[in-house]
C-alpha cells in the first residue's frame, strides 16, 4: 500500500497492488513398476525427492489432489483382473503440486500359449477366464459353438498382414466380457462374422498398446457391443449392429453396387440410426448410442455416385469385382488430404465427390478378372483382391501390398512402406522400386512369398527381410 502526499500537504489517494509469486511445480514422483499385464499379484512402490512432501494417489482413474485420493505410506498391492489406473502427484503446502504420473496394470491368474489352430464346431465351448492367452493361428467357429473370453487378455500373434483370422459361421457366438483383445501391428487382424453368427462384447479396453481387431460383419450376423474403446469394422449385407458407450471407433459402410448417396456422417452423438435414404439398396441396420466415431469408411464401386459432405475424417475404398468382368478402374492423385470440393471418375460408372472432407486413407481392391490402375498417388494399400484380377501401380507410395488368388500386380517406380505379401499362386513384380521406409523402421517392412506365391524384384531395393515358405519364390533380377 502507498500513501500519496500532494505538494499542498494533503494526503492523496491510497494506491495498492497485489502480487502473486508463481512457484514452479514440484518434481514428478517415481513409480517403481511399469504399467502392463502381469500374472500374479504385483507390489508397486512410489517415491519422490521432495523432502516434506506427500505422495497422493488414486486407483480409480480420477485425478489425485489434496481433497481426493490417499496419502502413500507403503507399497501398494495390485491384484485386480480389471484394469487398475494408478495416478500419483507430489504435494506440499505452499508449493505447486507436481504434474501427474500414471500407470495402468492388469493382473491375471494364468498364462497360456497356443500355436495350433483353434477349431470349435457343433456345441463346442471354449472359455478363457482370468488368463493372458497368447495365440498364433486361426480360429474357426461353426454350428452352435461358443468362444467366451472373460476378465482376460487375448493376444493374437502374427508375423505379417492377414496371417491369422477369427471366422465365425452358422449360429456360432463370440462373447467378450471385461477383456482386452490385441494383435501385433502388422496390418489388420480380422474377426469375421457370417451367416447368423453373433458377437457380444461388454467392457473392452486397449491391450498392451497393440492394434485392435477389425471386425468384418456380413450375412445376417448380429453385433452387440458396449464399452469397446476403438471398436472398428465393416458393416455389410443384412447385419444388425448395435453399439453403446464406445469411443474412438472406425466404422466402414459396405455399400452394394451401385449406390447413390449424398450425406453427412456424424462424429459425436447421443443417438444415431444410419439412414441411407429411401432409394438405397443397403440392408444392414446400424444403431449407435452415446458414442464417438473418429473415422468413417465408404466404398465406391461400379455404377455408384457418392457425395460426402462436412466430414472431418473418412477412409475411401475403391473396388471392382463381380458381376463386373474385364473392366478397368483408374485412380489418379489420391492421398490423405483435406478436400474442399473434389470429384473423381474412376471408370466403370464409379464416381465420388468430397466436400469439406478429410481423407486419411485410400484402399484399392479388385477381383473377378478386373483391373485396377493407380498412378501418382499415396494410398493405404491393396489387400482385398482375388480371382485373376490385375494391378498396375506407377509413381505411387503404398502402405501395404497383399495379393490373393492368382492376382498379378506390377509396380513401377514406387515405394511400398509396409509388407509385400504374395499368396495363392499370385505374382507381384516390382520394377525400379523400394520396399521399406528409409526414414522409419526398415526391419518392419518385409517381402513374403507363400503358397506358390511369387515376388519378382527387378532393380528394386528391399530394406527389410525376404521370406519364403510353402513353395513361395522370390526372384531378384539385377540389370
Amino acid at each position: 500500500m502507498v500513501l500519496v502526499i500532494m505538494e499542498s500537504g494533503v494526503v492523496g489517494a491510497i494506491a495498492s497492488s497485489q502480487y502473486t509469486i508463481e512457484k514452479p511445480p514440484l518434481d514428478r514422483p517415481n513409480i517403481g513398476l511399469v504399467g502392463s499385464v502381469y500374472i500374479g499379484d504385483q507390489v508397486v512402490a512410489i517415491s519422490n525427492n521432495q523432502p516434506g512432501s506427500d505422495l497422493i494417489y488414486t486407483l480409480d482413474g480420477t485425478t489425485p489432489s489434496v481433497t481426493n485420493g490417499a496419502v502413500y505410506s507403503a507399497p501398494i498391492t495390485i491384484s485386480s483382473s480389471t484394469p487398475t489406473n494408478l495416478k500419483v502427484i507430489v504435494s506440499r503446502p505452499g508449493f505447486t503440486d507436481s504434474d501427474e504420473l500414471n500407470e495402468t496394470y492388469r493382473v491375471l491368474g494364468n498364462f497360456e500359449e497356443s500355436s495350433t489352430p483353434i477349431v470349435l464346431s457343433c456345441d463346442d465351448v471354449l472359455e478363457i477366464t482370468d488368463t493372458h492367452f497368447l495365440h498364433r493361428g486361426n480360429i474357426t467357429l461353426s454350428g452352435n459353438a461358443k468362444l467366451i473370453i472373460t476378465d482376460s487378455i487375448f493376444e493374437h500373434v502374427k508375423d505379417f498382414s492377414f496371417e491369422h483370422e477369427l471366422k465365425a459361421t452358422e449360429n456360432s457366438e463370440v462373447i467378450v466380457n471385461n477383456s482386452g483383445i490385441g494383435s501385433s501391428c502388422t496390418g489388420s487382424f480380422n474377426w469375421a462374422f457370417f451367416d447368423n453368427a453373433k458377437l457380444t462384447a461388454n467392457g473392452m479396453d486397449p491391450t498392451l498398446d497393440q492394434c485392435n481387431t477389425w471386425n468384418f460383419m456380413s450375412g445376417s450376423s448380429m453385433i452387440d457391443v458396449t464399452d469397446w474403446e476403438s471398436f472398428s469394422g465393416t458393416v455389410c449385407d443384412q447385419t444388425s449392429v448395435e453399439i453403446h458407450d464406445s469411443g474412438r471407433m472406425e466404422i466402414e459402410l459396405c455399400m452394394p453396387w451401385p449406390t447413390v448417396m449424398d450425406t453427412e456422417l456424424p462424429r459425436v452423438f447421443d443417438e444415431y440410426i444410419f439412414d441411407p435414404g429411401a432409394n438405397s439398396t443397403m440392408e444392414f441396420a446400424l444403431s449407435m448410442f452415446n458414442s464417438t466415431v473418429d473415422g468413417w469408411g465408404i466404398n465406391v464401386g461400379p455404377g455408384s455416385d457418392i457425395t460426402i459432405r462436412n466430414k472431418p475424417s473418412i477412409t475411401v475404398s475403391v473396388g471392382i469385382g463381380l458381376p463386373a468382368q474385364n473392366e478397368t478402374m483408374t485412380a489418379v492423385d489420391i492421398r490423405a488430404d483435406q478436400w474442399e470440393d473434389q470429384s473423381w471418375d474412376f471408370g466403370a460408372g464409379a464416381k465420388l465427390r468430397l466436400i469439406n472432407t478429410y481423407t486419411y486413407g485410400w484402399k484399392l481392391n479388385a477381383w473377378g478378372g478386373n483391373t485396377m490402375v493407380i498412378r501418382d498417388s499415396d494410398y493405404s494399400g491393396s489387400s482385398v483382391n482375388g480371382g485373376d484380377s490385375h494391378y498396375l501401380i506407377e509413381n505411387t507410395t503404398a502402405d501395404l501390398l497383399v495379393a490373393f488368388e492368382r492376382v498379378e500386380m506390377t509396380v513401377i517406380n514406387s515405394v511400398i512402406t509396409g509388407d509385400v505379401v504374395a499368396n495363392d499362386n499370385t505374382v507381384i513384380t516390382l520394377i525400379d522400386s523400394v520396399v521399406g521406409d528409409e526414414t522409419g523402421d526398415a526391419k518392419r517392412t518385409n517381402v513374403y512369398a507363400y503358397g506358390n506365391g511369387k515376388v519378382i524384384l527387378r532393380n528394386t531395393t528391399v530394406l527389410g527381410e525376404q521370406i519364403t515358405e510353402d513353395n513361395g519364390e522370390i526372384i531378384v533380377e539385377v540389370p
